[in-house]
């Protein structure tokens, strides 16, 4: 092999790993570009701790931080679809935590304040939804506008309706149902009557019915008074008329109310002051 030959195969080999190199960085921009777009399909951005979308229109935001891993990637960018609906009306939260040494109620406001209340239109309305790994509560807090629908009356009542799906482990059921039952509120709608409940009227109905016919057909067996009977409850009627009553003296006592507050916790410190209510799973 002469020398040019080996100066030319040489340099074909110097443009054959370029041309490689420049393959190679093209396929891994190629899966960069891949990997965005997948992560843009939720219409927000990934944080490294969550996930976070604002509304364009109404200035709400959407936050998502399952620090517990309870959901599955899908899951999540559904999840945001489903809350996406209320951004209409205030902000949206959902949280999980397998660490908390306080209440359950004290680390959803605390979630609200640092993530939801300190932007200023967020101020205005908001709902989060906390599922506590650690006392294995499930809670909504609500703030603003949006505690004027989702009370804390309604707060448990939601939770009372769908505990059940945190208890068999399923977490996304659990959480979209929350959001689909503050919707259906916020829309003016009424939450639809949960079978268990109309089981439990018919059954108190039921026990009424059966205990009103107990009592009546009790005191239909009664026996009636004798004459002397009679005559010993007159005689005593009339003592109790001639009863000697004096006036010895009046004394007055003090007793102030205590107040107290409804919510869940108070917004001291210049936080939020709304209020939510939860149930154990």
């Amino acid at each position: 092999m002469t020398v040019r030959n080996i100066f030319l195969c040489r340099k074909s080999m110097k443009q054959s790993f370029v041309i490689g190199l420049f393959v190679i960085f093209c396929l891994f921009f190629a899966a960069e570009t891949a990997m965005a777009t997948d992560a843009g399909n939720t219409n927000g951005f990934v944080r490294p701790e969550g996930i976070c979308y604002t509304d364009e229109t109404t200035g709400y935001k959407v936050e998502i931080h399952d620090d517990a891993s309870l959901l599955k990637d899908t899951e999540l960018k559904a999840l945001v679809e489903d809350m996406k609906k209320l951004t209409k009306y205030g902000s949206v939260g959902f949280f999980t935590a397998n660490v908390n040494d306080n209440t359950t109620s004290y680390l959803a406001h605390s979630l609200y304040d640092k993530y939801l209340w300190k932007q200023s239109r967020a101020r205005e309305s908001g709902t989060i939804f906390l599922i506590d790994m650690a006392k294995r509560n499930i809670y909504i807090y609500s703030n603003g506008e949006l505690y004027k629908t989702i009370t804390n009356s309604y707060a448990d009542i939601i939770t009372d309706r769908v505990y059940k799906h945190a208890t068999n482990g399923d977490y996304y059921r659990c959480a979209k149902e929350t959001y689909e039952s503050e919707l259906t509120l916020l829309e003016g709608r009424k939450l639809s009557k949960n079978m268990q409940y109309i089981s439990n009227i018919f059954l108190a109905a039921a026990l009424a019915i059966l205990l009103n016919y107990l009592l009546v057909k009790g005191f239909s067996r009664a026996k009636s008074p004798s004459e002397a009977e009679m005559l010993a409850a007159i005689a005593a009627t009339q003592r109790m008329n001639h009863v000697d009553v004096r006036f010895e003296r009046e004394t007055k006592v003090y007793s102030p109310q205590s107040s107290h507050s409804g919510s869940s916790r108070g917004g001291s410190g210049g936080g939020s002051s709304g209020g939510g209510g939860g149930h154990s799973f």
